[in-house]
């Protein structure tokens, strides 16, 4: 909820990431990793696949704190 507000369609394109711009979906995946970012499954894998690299640190509802509004 923290990073889409629920929404699949959801996009940030003032992300910027090593040439490409934006962050989208429903865990808002960047656009440096590719895929079908606006389909809930395929987003939700690819989070999975991120996370399981690098934790919650990829993604700045964790950094900022702003999840804890949904806990």
């Amino acid at each position: 909820m923290a990073e889409s507000t629920g929404n699949p369609n959801a996009a940030n394109l003032d992300d910027k990431h090593n040439g490409c711009i934006g962050s989208f979906g429903l865990m808002q995946i960047a656009c440096i990793h590719g895929g079908a970012f606006y389909d809930p499954k395929q987003n939700m894998d690819k989070a999975f696949e991120i996370y399981n690299r690098s934790g919650w640190k990829p993604w700045g509802a964790w950094s900022s704190g702003a999840y804890l509004r949904y806990i």
